[in-house]
């Protein structure tokens, strides 16, 4: 029953569990998840009970409808209004909990019956298989943690010990994020917008058409309210149509933007909360308000999406899965590796951290990066404050820079959080850059995930330096033995006498036996970086026109300076040719070769 690929959690298989329950009328008892779970808060008259003592009717699901979704005595709104978004897409729900109709109570064959449940859950891109007993804490023969409106339906109370057990217990899923319960539940990405930054920048009508448009792509969508610290489901945003004599209260507007939202806690003060009075409800469309404006109690009501901005702190968008090129790497900080060289405040400890190599090929390109933590609750360990920090580097760079000296910071990746996932918007132009994920302090060790989505080539780094190509028989075993100087030159600025306006240059470096042409930008200059094995030897750059009718070569200069250490200094050297004029160059050198 297990899918491919998926792990045993605590090395528990579902199959080989019931396959041992061969006693008649004989119940699966977890010994790995004692009943001592529970929170201490809720430990007083406490009675562990199997849904079918609780109920005439046990069922997994009661029908297909809606699965009702009720949270208990637990502080787990973060996970129980993921878990709403959830039931309503069937396909998802069913990697959560596969093999329903197996698991599903059988009242032709009560003997298959065998107290054991198994769910499955997303850590760093990984599922894991969950199984559980189906004993569920009890007071006064109710249950005090998650439940369904209906006495028969089991669900949501199984799927949550799943989940306590899956971090420890209970009490370890007692707060969280929107963003740890959609990672889990769904593997997908999620993306958070602070309405704070939406109310600044006057976006609403910006943030409700991405949400729309984030309905469209069956997106799993959350909101949080920080005066009362509880999270909602978005179930729906609509633009519903006004009757036509009450447009002019509205500014003339033909529709009204609502989003409908769901209070895990199962009620709520729908009428004062949603700011619909009743003016505004007599104001909509007839049709529409009929079928709307029923009163339920499963905590489910509309709201003015002007007023939801103002009174909620953030929105969650969890996508499934992107349109865009995916690409997930597993790496650490690790002291061994020397790998734990903190935030970039710290420049010279900086680049000692995991690097990734970005190529950006297009002229512009936006990337969404989300960073994830390996982080148990159980163990109490805190989480770790992180980000990412995006680094300008040389066209030609293929292994780990060692300074930041000629390079360029584009980001600084100043918001550091200790949450289990960051996620960060680039939008680069064409070329290369280094990803640093990073803790804020140094020597903190953690294992992580970098998931990139984008369309741009990208490769961890892991040597030092490059591979140096040796003639045979030492071509067998390549290393970085045969360089004798690394040396990094900037293009600054090219200057000739005789020049045309808007001119642009393409260069070509020639060292050894390596080539570059690069395009030249008065705005950026042009960075390279040369393992060099004679340092005599000069290195050549041949100056050409960008024209419509293609390249023309207008001169060539030269550097060759055998000096073991060269810090940032410029030097201006001529250009000879069929025009003359000057190269100003910022030349980093050392025969050090992990000094750059």
């Amino acid at each position: 029953m297990s899918r491919p690929g998926n792990e045993k959690f605590l090395n528990q298989s579902y199959n080989k569990l019931k396959k041992s329950l061969k006693q008649p009328n004989e119940l699966f008892v977890d010994q790995k998840f004692p009943m001592t779970s529970i929170l201490r808060s809720s430990n007083q008259r406490i009675e562990w009970k199997r849904p079918k003592d609780i109920s005439s009717n046990p069922r997994i699901f009661v029908d297909n409808g809606v699965i009702s979704v009720k949270q208990g005595e637990l502080g787990n709104c973060w996970f129980m209004s993921a878990l709403v978004c959830l039931v309503r897409h069937k396909d998802l729900l069913k990697k959560v909990m596969p093999h329903l109709e197996i698991q599903e109570w059988n009242a032709k064959k009560p003997e298959t019956y065998k107290g054991i449940f198994k769910f499955s859950f997303c850590r760093l891109g990984k599922w894991m298989d969950v199984v559980i007993d189906d004993r569920l804490p009890t007071r006064n023969n109710g249950l005090i943690y998650s439940r369904s409106n209906n006495k028969n339906e089991f669900f949501s109370s199984l799927v949550e010990k799943a989940y306590a057990k899956f971090h420890g217990g209970y009490s370890a899923i007692e707060s969280g994020t929107l963003s740890e319960s959609f990672s889990h539940l769904t593997g997908g990405n999620t993306k958070t917008i602070t309405l704070s930054e939406v109310i600044r920048g006057n976006n609403n009508d910006e943030v409700f058409y991405e949400l729309k448009k984030a309905f469209k792509s069956k997106c799993l969508v959350t909101a949080s309210r920080e005066a009362i610290q509880h999270a909602y489901a978005v179930i729906a945003v609509k633009e519903v149509p006004l009757m036509k004599r009450s447009r002019k209260k509205y500014k003339n507007s033909k529709k009204l933007k609502m989003i409908y939202l769901h209070n895990p806690w199962g009620d709520g003060n729908r009428h004062r909360d949603s700011g619909l009075t009743f003016s505004d409800w007599d104001a909509l469309n007839k049709s529409w308000r009929k079928k709307n404006q029923k009163v339920n109690d499963n905590g489910e009501y509309w709201v003015l999406f002007d007023l939801f901005v103002q009174r909620f702190r953030s929105i969650a968008i969890c996508t499934i899965k992107s349109s865009k090129k995916e690409q997930v790497f597993h790496s650490s900080w690790n002291r061994k590796s020397n790998t734990v060289g903190g935030c970039v405040n710290s420049r010279e400890s900086f680049p000692f951290n995991p690097q990734f190599l970005l190529n950006v090929k297009r002229e512009e390109e936006t990337i969404e990066c989300f960073l994830t933590q390996d982080h148990e609750r159980s163990g109490r360990k805190p989480l770790l404050s992180m980000n990412t920090t995006v680094v300008k580097a040389e066209v030609n760079r293929n292994c780990k820079f060692h300074s930041l000296r000629n390079l360029k910071v584009i980001n600084d990746g100043s918001k550091f959080t200790n949450l289990e996932t960051t996620f960060n918007e680039y939008t680069l132009k064409k070329g290369t850059y280094i990803l640093v994920p990073s803790t804020y302090e140094r020597g903190r060790e953690g294992k992580f995930s970098l998931k990139i989505i984008g369309n741009v080539q990208v490769k961890e780094l892991l040597r030092d330096t490059p591979k140096s190509k040796l003639s045979f028989p030492l071509s067998l075993f390549q290393s970085s033995k045969g360089f004798s100087v690394v040396t990094s030159i900037k293009i600054n600025h090219i200057d000739f006498k005789e020049s045309k306006d808007n001119e642009k240059y393409t260069v070509k470096f020639r060292c050894e036996n390596k080539t570059i042409l690069c395009d030249y930008s008065e705005n950026e200059g042009i960075s390279v970086v040369f393992y060099r094995k004679k340092e005599d030897v000069p290195i050549t750059l041949e100056i050409y026109s960008k024209g419509l009718l293609g390249q023309k070569q207008l001169g060539k200069a030269f550097f060759n300076k055998n000096l073991e250490s060269i810090a940032n200094q410029v030097f201006t050297e001529p250009i000879e040719g069929s025009r003359v004029g000057t190269i100003r160059l910022i030349v980093n050198q050392s025969t050090n070769l992990n000094a750059l």
